[in-house]
């Protein structure tokens, strides 16, 4: 998996895979819109943002570039074979205000074009749903969702009916989650929690951030380890897939202190200065 660590998010299909990939996709309701149903035997909802959709944030995070209050969903339309002969999409979010900045992972596909690079987006109390699609979001799940051509079930409302064939769709297959906590509440405003989870058919997952950089592909437990990781545990590693969670916590500590820290410094400089007075004041009438 070398060389997925970056974010080529427009890594080339081979022409014929192309073609094939994008005439099956543009002829369902992948790029309908968001909120639609992977299977109508299932409650599982994915969110299809296509390439470059902006999502706001519930929240803005900042990790030392400034406030962050929205994403730009990178979500290609297939899956790409690599060397090994293995089949990957690169998906990620990069962020509106500083676009440089990336989050990245890899997830696993069968390449042939009966699946295509999924995502599915939800707050903490709220899943997407065609009634009530999340309109921002800090969990996104990305994976593959199976396109299978089959007799029609009693309802297809959640397939493409072209012509003779059915087009269906199976439950996505999680690969890899972003997940963003709000951790202002005991520090600064933009302060955040960033979870990464790499499944069993996860390529890599990491991020560009403010000038540090994380990949689970290059990950090793033994050498030194960036401040912000808090806790991390791994899967079955092996040289195409890095299964594991990994927990980042961004403060914003800043040399200015907030309005109620001068004043409880003032307050306390006062009290000081009082007590000195009171020490003069003793050493003068005893002199």
């Amino acid at each position: 998996m070398r060389g997925f660590g970056s974010l080529d998010l427009f890594a080339k299909v081979p022409l014929f895979g192309a073609i094939l990939a994008c005439s099956i996709v543009s002829a369902t309701p992948a790029q309908a819109g968001r909120g639609i149903s992977i299977d109508v035997n299932t409650v599982e909802i994915w969110s299809d943002a296509e390439d470059a959709q902006v999502v706001p944030l519930p929240f803005p995070v900042n990790y030392g570039v400034g406030l962050q209050p929205s994403v730009v969903v990178q979500l290609p339309d297939g899956f790409n074979t690599d060397i090994s002969g293995l089949n990957f999409a690169v998906v990620g979010l990069t962020f509106t205000n500083s676009p440089s900045d990336s989050l990245f992972a890899t997830v696993n596909g069968s390449g042939t074009g009966t699946d295509i690079p999924g995502l599915r987006m939800s707050t903490p109390t709220e899943q997407s749903t065609p009634a009530n699609p999340v309109d921002e979001a800090s969990m996104f799940t990305f994976g593959n969702v199976i396109q299978a051509v089959m007799p029609p079930p009693s309802d297809t409302s959640g397939c493409d009916v072209s012509g003779i064939s059915t087009y269906c769709y199976g439950p996505m297959v999680d690969s890899a989650t972003f997940t963003f906590i709000d951790r202002s509440s005991d520090g600064s405003a933009g302060d955040f929690e960033l979870i990464l989870q790499c499944g069993e058919l996860c390529g890599n997952i990491g991020f560009n951030l403010g000038g540090l950089s994380f990949s689970a592909d290059d990950f090793d437990p033994n050498a030194p380890l960036p401040s912000q990781l808090v806790s991390f545990s791994l899967g079955d590693q092996n040289d195409f897939f890095h299964p594991g969670t990994w927990d980042f916590l961004f403060r914003n500590s800043s040399s200015v202190p907030e309005p109620g820290t001068w004043a409880m410094m003032l307050l306390g400089f006062g009290v000081i200065g009082a007590a000195l007075r009171r020490q003069d004041r003793r050493k003068l009438q005893l002199s």
